[in-house]
């Protein structure tokens, strides 16, 4: 073939690409996410609720988490097919797929590159369920779904400790359905981020929202986890200064805290972190714990950062280090160093970012930060816009509360990794990102009407 018809066989081709993709812009416009009060949005709330209880790891109704993810790919398909007259194909977030992508790549280098496909694989799985169900629905019907996958856990890990399918802790905590306290703890504090991000305006619906977050709080302190009891209440608070710190929003008033409200909040916040920084060990009198080492962990994570060498930058590969329960890499002399040079064995880094680093690095690291700085950035888009819709609000509480309680639970937890924690995070970008380009598009509108 002449240079000429290539060129023109591409040109073809790039028009035939571009045309494909308008359609599947205009078919995805067609359809809008299901808002509360419609048939389809009860229907994705019932699904995002079984996901929500299947992405916690139950141990105690299912072997393992490739199990549970085997049902919530089930799931998926299910509530598509009910909803397909209405399905909304996902976009995918740009720093979720950064994120990923980044992981894959890290086969190149990896000790395990069988490990790595087979992690990457499984975290682009979850990534694609959360952004299928963030797609589909207006935020406030997301929050409503993991808000009854918070009461479910409950429910669930209360059933199990009756039948005795998972008796109590040896001290009498919940130990919940992923068989541990700290799992079900850090599991009802996401549910929490959710659930505070959007209240019901019906009297019926802020009944049962109520009970809801009654039954969450109940849980959370049934855990008795540590973290978990510092966390609710911060996030309570926080929930409260970000409602009362709007302004007027469509036909309805919020009250708007003053300046001096506002400094006498972050006064209160610094004073607490810098008592806390200077004697972390008052923290633990508190609750009851040792918050010098929080239980042990820091000189584990000293030991982690210490075998870090070389690989400081890019890892060691994505899911080739830590015998994660639910997805345990094979033995590896990383982890053997790090359980020698630590003196004890653990069985991940017990941090979201000490987790990450012997995995994917500095890079990886600044990867997964990004996502959550994606979700705040739509944040700051709402608060700065003149008129933003009240799903705009559910979106900005949420992304502050959810990247919230990831840090929080992140201190003591690997949050970053383990597949709930996951799915949440990107289930909020995906909102985000939708709201942020929402937000762009109604200011370019009024923009243009001004003129």
């Amino acid at each position: 073939m002449s240079e000429a018809g290539q060129r023109a066989l591409a040109r073809t081709g790039t028009a035939r690409a571009l045309h494909l993709l308008d359609r599947v812009h205009a078919w995805r416009a067609r359809r809008s996410p299901a808002a509360v009060g419609t048939p389809q949005a009860l229907a994705w709330m019932v699904a995002i609720a079984t996901l929500f209880v299947l992405m916690s790891n139950p141990l105690v109704l299912l072997p393992n988490f490739f199990a549970a993810l085997d049902r919530a790919i089930d799931v998926t398909w299910v509530i598509c097919l009910v909803t397909l007259p209405w399905l909304r194909l996902p976009l995918v977030s740009i720093p979720v797929g950064l994120f990923m992508a980044f992981a894959g790549l890290t086969t190149l280098w990896s000790i395990s590159e069988v490990e790595t496909r087979g992690s990457t694989q499984m975290y682009v799985h979850i990534a694609l369920i959360a952004l299928l169900a963030a797609a589909n629905t207006r935020t406030a019907v997301l929050c409503h779904g993991v808000t009854l996958g918070g009461v479910a856990v409950v429910v669930l890990s209360y059933w199990a400790q009756l039948t005795g399918r998972m008796p109590p802790t040896e001290d009498g905590f919940l130990a919940g359905i992923g068989t541990n306290r700290n799992i079900l703890a850090y599991t009802l504090v996401l549910a929490l981020c959710f659930a505070l991000a959007a209240v019901p305006r019906s009297t019926w619906g802020r009944v049962l929202w109520g009970l809801s977050l009654a039954t969450i709080l109940l849980g959370i302190y049934l855990a008795g986890s540590g973290t978990a009891t510092a966390a609710a209440p911060a996030l309570i608070l926080v929930a409260l200064a970000l409602r009362l710190s709007r302004r007027q929003i469509g036909s309805s008033t919020l009250p708007r805290l003053s300046r001096r409200g506002w400094t006498a909040v972050w006064s209160v916040l610094l004073l607490a972190s810098a008592t806390l920084s200077v004697r972390p060990d008052l923290l633990g009198r508190l609750l009851g714990r040792d918050s010098t080492t929080l239980s042990g962990r820091v000189p584990f994570w000293r030991a982690t950062l210490e075998e870090l060498d070389d690989r400081v930058l890019q890892g060691y590969g994505w899911g080739t280090v830590w015998p994660h329960p639910w997805q345990p890499a094979w033995p590896n002399n990383v982890f053997d160093r790090i359980y020698f040079n630590a003196g004890y064995q653990l069985t991940h880094g017990h941090n979201s970012l000490i987790d990450l680093a012997p995995q994917v690095g500095l890079i990886g690291i600044l990867a997964y930060l990004t996502i959550m700085a994606g979700g705040l950035r739509a944040t700051l888009l709402v608060f700065r816009s003149p008129q933003p819709g009240p799903d705009d609000e559910v979106t900005a509480r949420l992304a502050v509360l959810a990247v919230l309680g990831l840090v929080l639970c992140g201190i003591t937890e690997p949050l970053s990794t383990i597949p709930l924690g996951w799915f949440c995070l990107v289930m909020v970008a995906g909102v985000a990102a939708r709201t942020a380009r929402e937000v762009r598009a109604a200011r370019r509108e009024g923009e243009l009407a001004s003129t």
